[in-house]
Protein backbone atom coordinates (compact mmCIF):
# COMPACT_ATOMS: atom_id res chain seq x y z
CA UNK A 1 0.00 0.00 0.00
CA UNK A 2 1.27 3.46 -0.90
CA UNK A 3 2.41 6.00 1.69
CA UNK A 4 3.79 9.50 1.33
CA UNK A 5 5.88 11.90 3.41
CA UNK A 6 5.66 15.59 2.55
CA UNK A 7 7.62 18.32 4.33
CA UNK A 8 6.41 21.86 4.82
CA UNK A 9 8.91 23.13 2.22
CA UNK A 10 7.27 20.94 -0.41
CA UNK A 11 9.79 18.09 -0.44
CA UNK A 12 8.09 14.79 -1.31
CA UNK A 13 9.16 11.26 -0.41
CA UNK A 14 7.03 8.40 -1.71
CA UNK A 15 7.16 4.92 -0.22
CA UNK A 16 5.12 2.04 1.11
CA UNK A 17 2.92 1.84 4.18
CA UNK A 18 3.57 -0.42 7.18
CA UNK A 19 2.14 -0.38 10.66
CA UNK A 20 -1.05 1.57 11.23
CA UNK A 21 -2.90 3.30 8.41
CA UNK A 22 -3.91 6.94 8.51
CA UNK A 23 -2.33 10.37 8.56
CA UNK A 24 0.05 11.86 11.13
CA UNK A 25 1.53 15.33 11.31
CA UNK A 26 4.43 16.52 13.41
CA UNK A 27 8.01 17.70 13.44
CA UNK A 28 10.36 15.36 11.56
CA UNK A 29 13.51 14.38 13.46
CA UNK A 30 16.19 11.79 12.80
CA UNK A 31 17.92 9.38 15.17
CA UNK A 32 21.45 8.19 14.48
CA UNK A 33 21.44 4.92 16.45
CA UNK A 34 21.67 1.43 14.98
CA UNK A 35 19.41 -0.26 17.53
CA UNK A 36 16.78 0.85 20.03
CA UNK A 37 13.74 1.53 17.85
CA UNK A 38 11.38 0.16 20.52
CA UNK A 39 12.90 2.33 23.24
CA UNK A 40 12.65 5.37 20.98
CA UNK A 41 9.04 4.87 19.91
CA UNK A 42 7.98 4.45 23.55
CA UNK A 43 10.15 7.30 24.90
CA UNK A 44 7.91 10.20 25.99
CA UNK A 45 10.55 12.63 24.70
CA UNK A 46 9.35 11.65 21.20
CA UNK A 47 5.72 12.43 21.93
CA UNK A 48 4.13 13.95 18.84
CA UNK A 49 7.20 13.59 16.60
CA UNK A 50 7.74 11.85 13.26
CA UNK A 51 10.80 9.70 13.89
CA UNK A 52 13.28 8.89 11.11
CA UNK A 53 15.78 6.08 11.65
CA UNK A 54 19.09 6.60 9.86
CA UNK A 55 20.08 2.93 10.07
CA UNK A 56 18.59 1.29 6.94
CA UNK A 57 17.14 -1.96 8.38
CA UNK A 58 14.69 -1.64 11.25
CA UNK A 59 12.53 -4.24 13.02
CA UNK A 60 14.86 -7.22 12.70
CA UNK A 61 14.79 -8.14 16.40
CA UNK A 62 11.10 -7.51 17.04
CA UNK A 63 9.46 -6.12 20.16
CA UNK A 64 10.01 -7.41 23.69
CA UNK A 65 8.65 -6.67 27.17
CA UNK A 66 11.96 -5.33 28.48
CA UNK A 67 12.32 -2.69 25.76
CA UNK A 68 9.49 -0.36 26.79
CA UNK A 69 10.45 3.09 28.09
CA UNK A 70 6.80 3.88 28.87
CA UNK A 71 3.52 2.01 28.80
CA UNK A 72 2.51 3.19 25.32
CA UNK A 73 3.86 4.34 21.97
CA UNK A 74 4.74 8.05 21.93
CA UNK A 75 6.04 8.83 18.43
CA UNK A 76 3.37 9.64 15.87
CA UNK A 77 5.06 7.92 12.93
CA UNK A 78 8.14 5.92 12.02
CA UNK A 79 10.12 6.60 8.84
CA UNK A 80 12.57 3.89 7.71
CA UNK A 81 14.46 2.67 4.66
CA UNK A 82 13.34 -0.94 5.16
CA UNK A 83 11.07 -2.64 7.69
CA UNK A 84 12.19 -6.22 8.30
CA UNK A 85 9.37 -8.71 7.78
CA UNK A 86 11.37 -11.34 9.66
CA UNK A 87 12.52 -10.79 13.24
CA UNK A 88 14.75 -12.96 15.39
CA UNK A 89 15.42 -12.53 19.09
CA UNK A 90 14.84 -14.96 21.94
CA UNK A 91 13.09 -12.18 23.88
CA UNK A 92 10.85 -11.06 21.00
CA UNK A 93 7.09 -11.33 21.50
CA UNK A 94 5.79 -9.67 18.33
CA UNK A 95 6.90 -7.87 15.18
CA UNK A 96 7.51 -4.14 14.99
CA UNK A 97 4.66 -3.81 12.49
CA UNK A 98 2.15 -5.57 14.75
CA UNK A 99 3.22 -3.33 17.62
CA UNK A 100 2.72 -0.24 15.47
CA UNK A 101 -0.73 -1.39 14.37
CA UNK A 102 -1.80 -1.92 17.99
CA UNK A 103 -0.47 1.48 19.00
CA UNK A 104 -1.65 3.53 15.99
CA UNK A 105 1.87 4.40 14.83
CA UNK A 106 1.87 5.11 11.09
CA UNK A 107 4.92 3.86 9.19
CA UNK A 108 6.48 4.60 5.84
CA UNK A 109 9.31 2.56 4.31
CA UNK A 110 11.12 2.42 1.00
CA UNK A 111 12.16 6.06 0.91
CA UNK A 112 15.70 7.37 0.69
CA UNK A 113 16.23 8.11 4.38
CA UNK A 114 19.80 9.24 3.67
CA UNK A 115 18.49 11.96 1.35
CA UNK A 116 15.87 12.94 3.94
CA UNK A 117 18.45 13.25 6.72
CA UNK A 118 20.80 15.32 4.53
CA UNK A 119 17.87 17.59 3.67
CA UNK A 120 17.03 18.10 7.35
CA UNK A 121 20.66 18.72 8.26
CA UNK A 122 20.99 21.33 5.52
CA UNK A 123 17.64 23.02 5.99
CA UNK A 124 16.73 22.26 9.59
CA UNK A 125 14.04 20.19 11.25
CA UNK A 126 10.59 20.96 9.89
CA UNK A 127 7.00 19.84 10.02
CA UNK A 128 5.96 16.90 7.89
CA UNK A 129 2.91 14.80 7.13
CA UNK A 130 2.94 11.02 6.71
CA UNK A 131 -0.22 9.79 5.00
CA UNK A 132 -1.63 6.56 3.64
CA UNK A 133 -4.97 8.08 2.61
CA UNK A 134 -4.39 11.53 1.09
CA UNK A 135 -1.72 11.87 -1.62
CA UNK A 136 -2.52 15.37 -2.86
CA UNK A 137 0.65 17.39 -2.30
CA UNK A 138 -1.14 20.73 -2.07
CA UNK A 139 -3.42 19.49 0.72
CA UNK A 140 -0.60 17.99 2.75
CA UNK A 141 1.74 20.98 2.40
CA UNK A 142 -1.07 23.26 3.56
CA UNK A 143 -1.60 21.08 6.63
CA UNK A 144 2.11 21.04 7.40
CA UNK A 145 2.47 24.82 7.15
CA UNK A 146 -0.56 25.38 9.38
CA UNK A 147 0.72 23.02 12.08
CA UNK A 148 2.39 24.24 15.26
CA UNK A 149 4.12 21.72 17.49
CA UNK A 150 3.55 24.02 20.47
CA UNK A 151 -0.25 23.91 20.33
CA UNK A 152 -0.43 20.55 22.11
CA UNK A 153 0.05 20.35 25.86
CA UNK A 154 2.53 17.51 25.47
CA UNK A 155 3.71 17.29 29.07
CA UNK A 156 0.17 16.83 30.37
CA UNK A 157 -0.23 13.93 27.92
CA UNK A 158 2.70 11.99 29.38
CA UNK A 159 3.05 13.00 33.04
CA UNK A 160 1.84 10.75 35.83
CA UNK A 161 -1.74 11.43 36.95
CA UNK A 162 -1.17 11.26 40.71
CA UNK A 163 1.62 10.95 43.26
CA UNK A 164 3.22 7.50 43.18
CA UNK A 165 5.91 5.97 45.37
CA UNK A 166 8.14 3.65 43.36
CA UNK A 167 9.29 0.34 44.78
CA UNK A 168 12.27 1.09 47.00
CA UNK A 169 15.74 -0.27 46.18
CA UNK A 170 17.42 -2.58 48.68
CA UNK A 171 19.78 0.18 49.73
CA UNK A 172 18.23 3.63 50.20
CA UNK A 173 20.72 6.49 50.09
CA UNK A 174 18.46 9.32 48.98
CA UNK A 175 14.76 10.06 49.04
CA UNK A 176 14.00 12.08 45.91
CA UNK A 177 10.92 13.63 44.39
CA UNK A 178 10.86 13.30 40.60
CA UNK A 179 8.75 15.91 38.88
CA UNK A 180 7.53 13.67 36.08
CA UNK A 181 7.66 15.52 32.76
CA UNK A 182 7.54 12.22 30.88
CA UNK A 183 10.46 10.36 32.38
CA UNK A 184 11.59 6.99 31.04
CA UNK A 185 11.78 3.67 32.81
CA UNK A 186 15.53 3.61 32.30
CA UNK A 187 15.85 6.99 34.03
CA UNK A 188 13.92 5.77 37.05
CA UNK A 189 15.92 2.53 37.12
CA UNK A 190 19.18 4.49 36.98
CA UNK A 191 18.11 6.54 39.99
CA UNK A 192 17.16 3.39 41.88
CA UNK A 193 20.53 1.84 41.08
CA UNK A 194 22.28 4.58 43.05
CA UNK A 195 19.98 4.08 46.04
CA UNK A 196 17.17 6.53 45.37
CA UNK A 197 13.74 6.04 46.85
CA UNK A 198 11.60 7.72 44.16
CA UNK A 199 8.39 9.66 44.70
CA UNK A 200 6.94 10.63 41.32
CA UNK A 201 4.66 13.65 41.21
CA UNK A 202 2.62 15.13 38.33
CA UNK A 203 4.26 17.94 36.39
CA UNK A 204 1.73 20.50 37.65
CA UNK A 205 2.46 19.79 41.34
CA UNK A 206 3.10 22.99 43.30
CA UNK A 207 6.33 23.74 45.10
CA UNK A 208 4.47 23.73 48.41
CA UNK A 209 3.13 20.21 47.85
CA UNK A 210 6.59 18.97 46.89
CA UNK A 211 8.23 20.47 49.96
CA UNK A 212 5.64 18.80 52.20
CA UNK A 213 7.07 15.46 51.04
CA UNK A 214 10.42 16.57 52.54
CA UNK A 215 12.74 14.87 50.01
CA UNK A 216 16.52 14.93 50.11
CA UNK A 217 16.51 16.29 46.57
CA UNK A 218 14.32 17.04 43.57
CA UNK A 219 14.80 15.72 40.02
CA UNK A 220 13.25 17.34 36.96
CA UNK A 221 12.88 14.42 34.54
CA UNK A 222 13.28 14.20 30.79
CA UNK A 223 10.20 14.54 28.58
CA UNK A 224 8.75 16.18 25.45
CA UNK A 225 9.72 19.74 24.61
CA UNK A 226 6.62 21.74 25.49
CA UNK A 227 7.46 25.43 25.90
CA UNK A 228 4.14 26.42 27.47
CA UNK A 229 4.53 23.61 29.98
CA UNK A 230 8.16 24.58 30.59
CA UNK A 231 7.20 28.14 31.53
CA UNK A 232 4.54 27.02 34.01
CA UNK A 233 6.80 24.47 35.68
CA UNK A 234 9.72 26.92 35.86
CA UNK A 235 7.57 29.18 38.02
CA UNK A 236 7.18 26.43 40.61
CA UNK A 237 10.81 25.33 40.42
CA UNK A 238 11.84 28.89 41.27
CA UNK A 239 10.13 28.41 44.64
CA UNK A 240 12.18 25.26 45.26
CA UNK A 241 15.62 26.77 44.67
CA UNK A 242 17.63 27.14 47.86
CA UNK A 243 15.27 24.88 49.77
CA UNK A 244 16.22 21.52 48.27
CA UNK A 245 18.95 20.39 45.85
CA UNK A 246 17.62 20.30 42.28
CA UNK A 247 18.84 18.12 39.40
CA UNK A 248 17.50 18.76 35.88
CA UNK A 249 17.79 16.11 33.15
CA UNK A 250 17.23 16.87 29.44
CA UNK A 251 13.93 18.81 29.34
CA UNK A 252 14.37 19.26 33.08
CA UNK A 253 17.70 20.95 32.33
CA UNK A 254 15.98 23.41 29.99
CA UNK A 255 13.42 24.25 32.66
CA UNK A 256 16.19 24.75 35.21
CA UNK A 257 17.95 27.11 32.80
CA UNK A 258 14.75 29.14 32.38
CA UNK A 259 14.37 29.24 36.16
CA UNK A 260 17.89 30.62 36.52
CA UNK A 261 17.24 33.44 34.07
CA UNK A 262 18.40 31.77 30.87
CA UNK A 263 16.61 31.41 27.56
CA UNK A 264 16.24 28.43 25.25
CA UNK A 265 16.32 28.29 21.46
CA UNK A 266 15.33 25.81 18.80
CA UNK A 267 18.34 24.13 17.21
CA UNK A 268 18.68 23.87 13.43
CA UNK A 269 18.54 20.13 13.90
CA UNK A 270 18.55 18.55 17.32
CA UNK A 271 20.64 15.94 19.03
CA UNK A 272 18.69 12.73 18.54
CA UNK A 273 20.94 9.74 18.77
CA UNK A 274 24.18 8.32 20.04
CA UNK A 275 27.86 9.31 20.08
CA UNK A 276 27.33 12.95 21.05
CA UNK A 277 30.70 14.06 22.54
CA UNK A 278 30.44 16.20 25.66
CA UNK A 279 33.35 17.82 27.52
CA UNK A 280 33.19 18.68 31.20
CA UNK A 281 34.79 22.12 31.50
CA UNK A 282 35.83 21.54 35.09
CA UNK A 283 37.33 18.03 34.94
CA UNK A 284 38.24 18.22 31.21
CA UNK A 285 36.85 14.69 30.86
CA UNK A 286 34.97 13.62 27.75
CA UNK A 287 31.70 11.66 27.75
CA UNK A 288 30.10 9.98 24.73
CA UNK A 289 26.38 10.45 25.29
CA UNK A 290 22.90 9.55 24.06
CA UNK A 291 20.58 12.52 23.59
CA UNK A 292 17.01 13.39 22.55
CA UNK A 293 16.35 17.12 22.21
CA UNK A 294 15.69 19.82 19.61
CA UNK A 295 15.99 22.81 21.96
CA UNK A 296 19.11 24.08 23.70
CA UNK A 297 20.14 26.78 26.13
CA UNK A 298 20.97 30.06 24.39
CA UNK A 299 24.61 31.05 24.91
CA UNK A 300 23.65 34.72 24.73
CA UNK A 301 21.45 34.31 27.79
CA UNK A 302 24.18 32.97 30.08
CA UNK A 303 25.64 36.39 30.83
CA UNK A 304 23.49 38.12 33.39
CA UNK A 305 21.82 34.89 34.51
CA UNK A 306 22.47 32.72 37.55
CA UNK A 307 23.88 29.97 35.31
CA UNK A 308 27.41 28.71 35.01
CA UNK A 309 28.17 26.45 32.04
CA UNK A 310 29.76 23.15 33.11
CA UNK A 311 29.64 21.07 29.91
CA UNK A 312 29.65 21.70 26.17
CA UNK A 313 29.02 19.61 23.05
CA UNK A 314 32.20 19.23 21.01
CA UNK A 315 30.33 18.94 17.70
CA UNK A 316 28.48 22.24 17.79
CA UNK A 317 29.63 23.88 21.06
CA UNK A 318 26.07 23.90 22.42
CA UNK A 319 25.54 23.95 26.18
CA UNK A 320 25.15 20.49 27.71
CA UNK A 321 25.46 21.12 31.44
CA UNK A 322 24.87 23.97 33.88
CA UNK A 323 24.89 24.75 37.56
CA UNK A 324 23.51 27.63 39.58
CA UNK A 325 25.90 30.20 41.01
CA UNK A 326 23.67 30.76 44.03
CA UNK A 327 21.69 27.59 44.74
CA UNK A 328 22.23 23.82 45.02
CA UNK A 329 21.04 23.14 41.47
CA UNK A 330 22.73 21.37 38.55
CA UNK A 331 21.52 20.23 35.15
CA UNK A 332 22.48 17.98 32.25
CA UNK A 333 21.09 17.95 28.72
CA UNK A 334 21.64 14.19 28.51
CA UNK A 335 20.88 11.30 30.83
CA UNK A 336 24.16 10.54 32.59
CA UNK A 337 25.39 6.96 32.63
CA UNK A 338 26.78 7.36 36.14
CA UNK A 339 24.40 9.16 38.50
CA UNK A 340 26.89 8.64 41.32
CA UNK A 341 28.97 11.42 39.78
CA UNK A 342 25.98 13.77 39.93
CA UNK A 343 25.09 13.02 43.51
CA UNK A 344 28.74 13.23 44.56
CA UNK A 345 28.96 16.63 42.88
CA UNK A 346 25.74 17.72 44.53
CA UNK A 347 26.99 16.70 47.96
CA UNK A 348 30.49 18.10 47.54
CA UNK A 349 29.83 21.37 45.76
CA UNK A 350 26.23 22.26 46.33
CA UNK A 351 24.67 20.69 49.38
CA UNK A 352 26.79 18.45 51.62
CA UNK A 353 24.80 15.52 52.93
CA UNK A 354 25.11 16.62 56.56
CA UNK A 355 23.25 19.82 55.59
CA UNK A 356 20.36 18.03 53.86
Amino acid sequence: MKAILILEDGSIFEGCSFGAKGEKIGRVVFHTGVVGYQELITNPSYRGLLLTMTYPLIGNYGINEAGYESEAAQAEALIVKENSRVYSNWLAQESLEDFMKRNSVVGIEGIDTRALVVHLRNNGEMTGVVSTKDFKARNLIKKAKAFSDQERDLISEVTISEVAVEKAPERIEYRVVVIDLGGTKSLFNSLKNVGCQIIRVPAETSAGEILKLNPDGIVLSSGPEDLKGFAQIAGEVKNLLGKKPVLGISSGNLILAMTLGGEIRRMKYGHHGVNQPVRNLETKKLAITVQNHSWAISKNSVKGSDMEVTEINLNDQSIEGIKSKSYPAIGSQYVPVDFNMFFAQMEKELCPKEQI
